[in-house]
């Protein structure tokens, strides 16, 4: 049950709702080069209602991507001349 986190903002009071969230760091080689270039950050959502005899559940996973390394990579250099 939604009681701690901050789920609890979003499920309204006495809605028995249970979920969990998650998020990683992924880093992908987007043009084939074998060069690893794109950072994303994935979060996801996994609930179920009611939470003592489920009947409905929803999974929700995002995917946002964050900054080209190789951008990173020469503003770093930059930083260091």
């Amino acid at each position: 049950m939604f009681s701690e986190g901050t789920g609890k903002f979003y499920v309204p009071k006495g809605l028995d709702f249970a979920g969990k969230t998650g998020t990683s760091e992924s880093f992908l080689d987007t043009n084939n080069d074998g060069k690893v270039d794109t950072a994303t950050i994935s979060s996801s959502f996994a609930g179920f209602y009611p939470s003592e005899d489920p009947k409905f559940s929803i999974v929700v996973i995002t995917r946002m991507y964050l900054i080209k390394m190789v951008k990173l990579m020469h503003s770093t250099s930059e930083l260091v001349k």
